[in-house]
């Protein structure tokens, strides 16, 4: 194992991620927003009369506490009902929102939109793959749309991390208890995960899913007959 990959490995355990609000960046004024969200993922979704969607905007929210206050902050922005999606309904509107280019910095920004609370972190940038602001141990992106240069790996991160389903290190959620120092995903956010980082085809890429499918190996989780169960996850060949 080389150096950098240890180092993302031990640092791991210090960094925490920022909790992200609603930015309110838009493409267009003439379009409508609605608010959706399945457990630890909430959407804002921009689109148009023609029902094509322009943006997205994806916030983590880790435990039901932080749910409720941004679904309440998103209220006094967005003063319209949010939809709970079913967790097949989050993910193909994930997969709808990769798709999308990202919008330019001058693009149009609501005025009462929140801000980002910044969070001290131990040591972040250390856990964070080159090129990226998504990839390693939590993140050190600004908002949902501070990217890397890295710009195709750093989005199959981002995607990743704001997984719907998932239990956080030495924490207990949905019946199942991880006792390891790392988040157990979704078998389907990892899968999500493995393919986006194939098809972008490069060594950074290929870096963080040897370190991440390999190197910390580990377990993803599934849900059957109402109930999560744990799964392995795959090996990623370079």
């Amino acid at each position: 194992m080389s150096l950098q990959r240890l180092i993302v490995v031990l640092v791991a355990v210090s960094s925490t991620a920022a909790l992200k609000r609603y930015s309110g960046v838009r493409a267009r004024g003439d379009t409508q927003l609605r608010v959706l969200f399945h457990e630890q993922t909430v959407a804002v979704v921009e689109y148009g009369k023609d029902r094509m969607l322009y943006t997205c905007e994806l916030i983590e929210v880790k435990t039901p506490e932080e749910r409720k206050t941004t679904l309440e902050d998103l209220l006094q922005v967005i003063p319209k009902k949010a939809y709970k999606l079913k967790f097949d309904q989050m993910m193909d509107l994930m997969m709808r929102c990769h798709q999308l280019s990202e919008p330019k910095s001058n693009k149009t920004k609501s005025t009462n939109a929140a801000r980002a609370v910044p969070q001290p972190r131990t040591f972040s940038t250390l856990a964070i793959f080159p090129g990226t602001k998504w990839c390693g141990s939590g993140d050190v992106a600004e908002s949902y749309f501070d990217l890397g240069t890295e710009v195709d790996v750093d989005k199959c991160c981002r995607a990743h991390d704001i997984c719907p389903v998932k239990v956080l290190g030495r924490s207990e959620l949905y019946g199942l208890k991880n006792d390891g120092l790392f988040t157990t995903s979704h078998c389907a956010c990892d899968k999500e995960f493995f393919n986006c980082l194939k098809k972008t085809k490069n060594n950074i890429a290929d870096s963080m899913g040897a370190v991440y499918f390999n190197l910390l190996g580990g377990t993803c989780m599934y849900s059957q007959n109402n109930k999560y169960l744990l799964g392995k996850k795959p090996r990623y060949n370079t």
